[in-house]
């Protein structure tokens, strides 16, 4: 069941009807913790009610017999991966390739044929990589700043460090005009 699982999962993301386990959790009433410990699959909550609930979100993508028994097509017979994705609303729609504004690569082999023994690959090209990308460049300007404040306390270490530098030798010099004058 956790392999069915781990493909309908991925299949979800691939036709952008979910960006993450979060969106899923919310989809299907459940905690994300939920969603994660089933995706691992744990007994207490991969159940066949998980299952049930699972068909019952996305009635018109997943053969429920595939969901439960692993018999027969994994999508229902009118459903395929050229075929469905969502409007703004959530709605399925047709959109050809154009799954949810964003592009599948169809004719990627990964994409043709979703499960394939116990490896699972869903191939896209669309906004989760640039929302990635983003990130990523937002990190990369957070680390610049942090290199920036890093090498301010640095140049401040060494200011203090020749201050210190400066009245030891200080304390120094009268130390010995004093030992000198005694």
């Amino acid at each position: 069941m956790k392999n069915r699982l781990k493909a309908a999962y991925h299949y979800l993301m691939g036709i952008n009807m979910i960006i993450n386990q979060q969106d899923l959790a919310d989809k299907m009433k459940y905690s994300r913790t939920s969603i994660s410990k089933a995706l691992n699959g744990y007994d207490d909550y991969l159940t066949e009610n998980f299952m049930t609930n699972l068909g019952n979100t996305f009635p018109d993508i997943f053969n429920s017999d595939w969901l439960m028994k692993g018999t027969g097509e994994m999508l229902k017979n009118n459903v395929n991966i050229n075929s469905v994705g969502r409007d703004m609303a959530g709605t399925i729609v047709q959109q050809g390739n154009n799954i949810g504004g964003h592009n599948l690569n169809i004719a990627d082999p990964a994409v043709k044929k979703i499960i394939e023994g116990d490896r699972i690959e869903v191939t896209r090209e669309d906004c989760a990589g640039e929302m990635y990308l983003q990130k990523i460049n937002g990190l990369k300007t957070e680390i610049e700043g942090l290199k920036a404040t890093l090498k301010a306390k640095d140049d401040a270490i060494v200011a203090r460090d020749r201050t210190i530098d400066a009245l030891q030798r200080t304390i120094d010099i009268l130390s010995g005009n004093k030992q000198g004058s005694l």
